[in-house]
C-alpha cells in the first residue's frame, strides 16, 4: 500500500532546518491514514535526506526499523492523555549537586607532565589552518 503525501516543510518556522529523517518519521506518524508503510524509494530518500549511504541488502532491514518506529509511534498516538497535565520535566524537584567547595588543582608541573608540548606556560599543539 502506498500513501502520498503532502511535501514536507524543510524548514521550521524560525528557518532552523529539522533533522531530514526524524521529521518525515513524525510526519508520517501524525498523518490521519490508518496504515503507513514505507516503501523502498521512501527509505532511500530518507537516507538521502539524511547524507546516509544505504547497501542495497540493508534496506529491508533498514525499512523494517522504520516501520517499528512508525508502528510505536502510532501506539503512543492512540493513548489517551486528556487527564495529563503539560509537564516541562519528569521531576519536579531541584537538581542535587555536590557542596561548592574550593579544591587545590594541579601545579603547573601537574598539568604539563604529559603533555607533548609546552611553550610559555601553555600547551603547543600544531596549526589547524
Amino acid at each position: 500500500m502506498r500513501i502520498l503525501l503532502k511535501p514536507i516543510p524543510q524548514s521550521t518556522p524560525r528557518g532552523a532546518t529539522p533533522y531530514p529523517i526524524a521529521t518525515k518519521i513524525f510526519y508520517l506518524a501524525s498523518c490521519k491514514k490508518e496504515v503507513i508503510m514505507l516503501e523502498r524509494e521512501e527509505v532511500l530518500k530518507l537516507a538521502k535526506l539524511s547524507r546516509l549511504s544505504i547497501a542495497e541488502e540493508d534496506i529491508p532491514a533498514i525499512k523494517g526499523h522504520l516501520d517499528k518506529m512508525l508502528d510505536h509511534l502510532e501506539a503512543l498516538k492512540a493513548l489517551d492523555l486528556s487527564n495529563v497535565e503539560p509537564m516541562t520535566a519528569v521531576e519536579n524537584g531541584a537538581t542535587i549537586l555536590r557542596e561548592d567547595v574550593p579544591v587545590q588543582g594541579f601545579t603547573l608541573d601537574q598539568a604539563f607532565a604529559n603533555a607533548p608540548a609546552v611553550e610559555n606556560d601553555h600547551f603547543a599543539i600544531p596549526k589547524v589552518m
